[in-house]
């Protein structure tokens, strides 16, 4: 969310680490080691307004972060179990397939 003007971001963003960190960079000024604790400013609802969400995490984890944000989830192809990432996904598939 726009710090001024609270209105989301129109752009749209590939799939990935790596653009979505190049993306934080260029368009949002999230820059610098992966590793320095960066504010979601995603807009959710609380109490009726809009504000930014404001967990704090490190920036390689951003993306992560914001994918829970847009609802993503990955399927099991044996079993359909769900995850809310993909990592969960593949950890499910090593140790119960």
């Amino acid at each position: 969310m726009d710090e001024i003007t609270h209105q989301r971001c129109p752009e749209i963003v590939p799939a990935g680490l790596q653009p979505m960190l190049s993306h934080l960079n260029t368009v949002h000024n999230v820059c610098g080691s992966e590793k320095i604790p960066v504010e979601c400013k995603w807009a959710v609802l609380r109490s009726g307004y809009k504000s930014a969400c404001g967990m704090t995490s490190q920036r390689r984890n951003m993306p992560r972060h914001i994918a829970k944000h847009l609802g993503l989830r990955w399927s099991c192809k044996l079993c359909g179990k769900n995850f809310a990432r993909p990592d969960l996904l593949r950890h499910h598939e090593r140790k119960d397939h």
